[in-house]
Protein backbone atom coordinates (compact mmCIF):
# COMPACT_ATOMS: atom_id res chain seq x y z
CA UNK A 1 0.00 0.00 0.00
CA UNK A 2 3.08 2.61 1.09
CA UNK A 3 4.11 2.30 -2.65
CA UNK A 4 0.52 3.05 -3.68
CA UNK A 5 0.53 6.03 -1.59
CA UNK A 6 4.23 6.94 -2.51
CA UNK A 7 3.35 7.23 -6.29
CA UNK A 8 0.14 9.14 -5.85
CA UNK A 9 2.05 11.70 -3.68
CA UNK A 10 4.61 11.93 -6.55
CA UNK A 11 4.70 15.24 -8.23
CA UNK A 12 4.59 13.51 -11.91
CA UNK A 13 3.62 9.78 -12.40
CA UNK A 14 4.94 10.76 -15.39
CA UNK A 15 8.66 10.36 -14.48
CA UNK A 16 7.86 6.68 -13.06
CA UNK A 17 8.27 5.41 -17.04
CA UNK A 18 10.15 8.17 -17.70
CA UNK A 19 13.27 7.93 -15.77
CA UNK A 20 15.38 10.47 -17.99
CA UNK A 21 12.19 12.78 -18.22
CA UNK A 22 12.93 16.39 -17.53
CA UNK A 23 10.54 18.41 -15.44
CA UNK A 24 8.94 21.06 -17.53
CA UNK A 25 9.63 23.98 -14.67
CA UNK A 26 13.09 24.33 -15.76
CA UNK A 27 12.92 24.50 -19.76
CA UNK A 28 15.93 26.15 -20.34
CA UNK A 29 17.62 23.84 -17.89
CA UNK A 30 17.20 20.47 -20.03
CA UNK A 31 17.66 22.45 -23.15
CA UNK A 32 20.78 23.29 -22.27
CA UNK A 33 21.90 19.69 -20.94
CA UNK A 34 20.36 18.80 -23.96
CA UNK A 35 22.71 20.90 -26.34
CA UNK A 36 25.53 19.94 -24.72
CA UNK A 37 24.31 16.11 -24.48
CA UNK A 38 23.89 16.14 -28.09
CA UNK A 39 26.97 18.49 -29.21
Amino acid sequence: DSEIEANSTSPGPETTHRPHAIPPPAPADWVRKERLGKK
